[in-house]
């Protein structure tokens, strides 16, 4: 089995949409951003012209897939921001706004997303840093290495540059980053009443220096 990573290209988005679907099929956030059938191909079409939008408007935006060299199937992708210089405040210092719902279904996507977007001002503000901002592996390649070489991918970049890297973990991801060495530094809870859930919803904000990254291998260099 041969693996590689290498940047995703706009052509790819229905197979990144199709991952992205069944990686969070159960994550309430992501029914949140996208309410309704997440298999009617509009769902996945209104997700896939968002994310084609944003990868053409943010300049920090990097979107990585991991493929199978043998079978070019396209097992998982990761979304990095990198963040390389000091922003200024007006930059970062922003509350997410969703124009794409109105009435309840925005307010529930904005309270996600409010929830995150006000731990990541509280702990990194403006300063340098890379952001792991979605990681995501179709449930029917887990175990194979994917989802380690696209968090790798971008934790070697910001090693290079001495820079650390960050991420929210949803519970099922969690015991991944930990292996790669990332630690818990807060938690982002998004309550019940928020998403007019019957529990409140927990995501762990996980933090990696460059210094504390060990397992690199020669070709990832």
């Amino acid at each position: 089995m041969a693996l590689e990573v290498a940047p995703a290209e706009e052509g790819d988005i229905d197979r990144l949409m199709e991952i992205q679907f069944s990686a969070f099929e159960s994550d309430p956030y992501h029914d949140a951003l996208f309410p309704g059938d997440h298999y009617a191909p509009s769902t996945r079409k209104a997700a896939g012209d968002r994310t084609i939008m944003e990868w053409r408007q943010d300049p920090s935006a990097r979107f990585i897939k991991c493929t199978d060299r043998e079978s070019g199937v396209i097992l998982g992708y990761a979304k990095w921001n990198f963040y390389e210089t000091e922003r200024p405040r007006e930059e970062w210092a922003k509350s997410p706004e969703v124009d794409w719902y109105s009435g309840r279904k925005k307010e529930i996507a904005e309270n996600f997303l409010g929830a995150t977007a006000a731990m990541r001002q509280k702990l990194w503000g403006g300063d340098p840093h890379y952001l792991l901002n979605i990681l995501c592996v179709h449930k029917d390649h887990h175990r194979r290495g994917a989802g380690t070489m696209l968090v790798q991918w971008g934790v070697v970049r910001a090693e290079r540059l001495g820079l650390r890297s960050c991420l929210e973990a949803s519970p099922a991801g969690y015991p991944l980053y930990l292996r790669l060495g990332f630690r818990q530094v807060d938690t982002v809870v998004v309550k019940a009443a928020d998403w007019d859930g019957s529990f409140d919803r927990h995501y762990i904000v996980m933090l990696k220096q460059p210094e504390e990254f060990t397992s690199v291998t020669a070709h990832e260099r």
